[in-house]
């Protein structure tokens, strides 16, 4: 039976942990959008990484089973051709593929121009980088193998929100306007679209992704848990302790234990100010009354107005009065 997979390339630089997979750009697809290079992340299911391979040779998305893997500009493929994410069905593509090869990686072959086949646009791994088409290499970067996940139970991306301060004021940010790995965050305002978040439920615990990239996380630190330890935006890794917050709605305390202590984000100084950067602190040192909550982008649907409802009423009628005349004079 056909099942989804992480689609695992065999690149990777001595100097990174990371192995890198075929990534689409969830959690809504969109016709025709690029594909990307994201270090893989095993424990997460929410579909971005997850790929079906059919008797027919199409790559199915497991965000909707009907988005499938093309190649631009269809049989007038050339060097860098992107590869991208579209409708199963949408005409002109090259979108079925066959897998080359006797060992645990294979390449990856367009089966209408076999001389061509899926890489990164680099030679080395890199966050971002566009999926390809080029002439097939005897080079790591073009060997690929398809690897089931780990067991984690996650749940789909909630809706967008930026993280506010409950009790002061201001939302948790990236530093300098910049998602980048490692990069601290600061308190900043709660207008760019950029600076939203997004929880995904991990069994017990959730992870909160980046709304501009969701393949990257807030994480607690470095690598242990101390009073005045700097947030982070780091690679999202289910398996990674630091990730995994628990959320009291009620109180707003948003936590992250550790064997002996329970620590908290807040801003680092006396009182709130933008641009403190955020720290974690031992919860018990935290006013009772700060915390953080949900705050949601408001939509500004302006109402009609009474008078233009009526106009348009009277325009549509005079539209269906013209179209009754003109089909009257065609019929003799």
């Amino acid at each position: 039976t056909e099942s989804y997979n992480f689609i695992v390339n065999k690149v990777n630089d001595t100097d990174d942990p990371h192995q890198w997979c075929l990534t689409a750009p969830g959690p809504t697809l969109i016709d025709y959008e690029n594909l990307d290079f994201y270090p893989c992340d095993f424990n997460a299911t929410n579909g971005t990484q997850l790929w079906r391979f059919d008797k027919y040779g199409m790559i199915h998305s497991q965000l909707d089973d009907d988005y499938c893997i093309v190649v631009d500009k269809g049989h007038n493929i050339f060097n860098n051709a992107k590869i991208r994410i579209a409708k199963c069905t949408r005409p002109k593509c090259l979108k079925r593929f066959t897998l080359k090869g006797s060992g645990e990686y294979k390449y990856i072959r367009t089966k209408e121009a076999p001389k061509y086949c899926v890489t990164n646009e680099g030679r080395t791994a890199e966050t971002l980088d566009n999926i390809v088409a080029k002439k097939c290499k005897n080079r790591d970067d073009f060997m690929w193998k398809f690897q089931s996940g780990n067991s984690t139970t996650t749940t789909s991306p909630s809706e967008k929100f930026w993280l506010e301060g409950r009790g002061f004021n201001g939302c948790l940010v990236p530093f300098d306007q910049k998602v980048n790995d490692g990069n601290s965050l600061e308190l900043g305002s709660c207008k760019r679209i950029d600076d939203m978040w997004q929880e995904v439920a991990v069994d017990n615990a959730v992870i909160f992704q980046t709304a501009r990239d969701i393949g990257m996380c807030l994480q607690a630190a470095n690598e242990t848990l101390a009073d005045d330890e700097w947030m982070r935006i780091k690679f999202c890794n289910t398996s990674e302790p630091l990730q995994l917050f628990e959320w009291n709605g009620t109180s707003g305390e948003l936590s992250i234990s550790s064997s002996s202590a329970k620590y908290c984000p807040t801003y680092q100084g006396v009182s709130a100010n933008k641009g403190d950067t955020i720290v974690i602190q031992n919860c018990t040192n935290i006013a009772v009354d700060e915390g953080w909550m949900r705050r949601y982008k408001r939509s500004h649907k302006r109402k009609k107005h009474p008078h233009k409802k009526r106009n348009n009423k009277r325009k549509k009628r005079r539209k269906k009065r013209k179209k009754q005349k003109k089909s009257c004079s065609t019929c003799y």
